[in-house]
């Protein structure tokens, strides 16, 4: 019996063995307490039917006599790779270091069951309209084709309200945006009122600024005038 030989490392590529249905894997484990102890729990609702499990020595003990006490699982306990190419049965040993052509033929196994599923499918299909009457068929087309223009009526509704949708959006950022241009207008008109005033008070500092100077010049020459005065009196005294 050919046997393939995979390392498993993970609660998810035991799931996958299992989902796939295979038989006679030969699965690897690590060190990992938590999957040892979640597949006593598969072997306890009857799963693991014909998978040898290979463990390291090292294992937890009571893992080991769980998984050696349950049903329908037969157990290998090897405690080198180096034995386990040794073991006779086993004529696929190089593939236990090749993780790349594990994750490969995990993809094909689940290809392959697609595939099956798919063939399945339409057999099934095939079967059932093959045993119907020519007028159960002439009903099913009409039937298939009602359906099919209700998804297809379905679909034009929800693009189409997708389309309002997206609509109504870009018309309130069109109204948001119309809105934030008149009140960054009506800021402008009144930074522009600003101005102007400024500019008139401007001007109007200029002017009285421009008089102080005159006053102060007629104030000056009044001022040297008196002070001339002063002088000649005292000369005079």
């Amino acid at each position: 019996m050919t046997q393939n030989v995979f390392e498993c490392f993970s609660v998810t590529e035991i799931m996958l063995l299992f989902y796939l249905q295979e038989k006679h894997f030969i699965v690897c484990l690590s060190l990992n307490t938590f999957c040892f102890v979640f597949l006593c729990c598969l072997s306890f609702v009857g799963y693991g039917d014909s998978l040898f499990f290979l463990f390291s020595n090292a294992a937890p003990a009571f893992l080991k006599e769980i998984l050696y006490s349950s049903t329908n699982t037969v157990i290998g306990e090897f405690l080198t790779k180096s034995f386990l190419q040794d073991c006779k049965h086993i004529t696929q040993c190089e593939m236990f270091m090749q993780l790349n052509f594990q994750k490969k033929f995990y993809f094909s196994l689940l290809q392959k069951k697609r595939r099956e599923q798919k063939g399945k499918k339409r057999y099934q299909k095939k079967k059932y309209v093959s045993s119907l009457t020519d007028e159960q068929k002439n009903e099913l087309v009409k039937t298939s084709a009602d359906l099919t223009a209700e998804r297809n009526l379905k679909r034009l509704e929800l693009r189409l309200e997708e389309a309002l949708d997206q609509r109504n959006q870009a018309t309130e950022v069109i109204k948001n945006l119309a809105k934030e241009n008149e009140e960054m207008k009506m800021e402008n008109e009144e930074l522009k009122s600003m101005v102007h005033m400024k500019e008139h008070d401007l001007k109007l500092l200029t002017k009285d600024n421009a008089l102080l100077n005159e006053l102060y010049e007629e104030e000056k020459i009044k001022y040297e005038a008196e002070l001339l005065k002063l002088e000649k009196l005292k000369q005079d005294m």
